[in-house]
């Protein structure tokens, strides 16, 4: 039976990455599950915490200001025996990378406009290699 590295985290660039430049990730077995945003990320460590499925998370932190401050912290307290680490970016990834996230209104459309900047060779590729170094460290 195959052991996968999951991360859990609501950033579908991870995995189109993975699939497509990361091959020593792929190879190493590691997978990345877009949660759909950090509101369900809970569920998915309580699942894989009764799979007993060794797990990390990775998500936007939004500044920690309002109702994210309380989301945030409780993520940090749905840490069980199977989560390794936990990490945030400070704002979001669309900061992290550098390049403008959709409208507010339209979060749905952020793995896509992820990709789509990537594609267009908006994102440098020295932000690319900073994501692989955050992502190794919850490994």
């Amino acid at each position: 039976m195959r052991k996968f590295r999951q991360v859990i985290c609501n950033v579908t660039m991870s995995s189109y990455l993975i699939k497509n430049k990361w091959t020593d990730y792929r190879e190493k077995k590691i997978y990345i599950l877009d949660s759909g945003g950090k509101y369900n990320i809970h569920r998915y460590m309580n699942l894989f915490k009764e799979l007993g499925v060794k797990h990390s998370i990775l998500a936007d932190k939004d500044q920690n200001t309002g109702i994210n401050e309380y989301i945030n912290t409780f993520l940090l307290g749905e840490k069980n025996d199977y989560t390794k680490s936990i990490d945030f970016f400070d704002i979001d990834i669309e900061a992290f990378l550098g390049i403008t996230p959709p409208p507010n209104n339209r979060n749905d459309k952020k793995p896509l406009n992820i990709i789509w900047q990537y594609s267009k060779g908006n994102i440098p590729g020295n932000k690319i290699e900073e994501l692989k170094e955050k992502i190794s460290h919850l490994l």
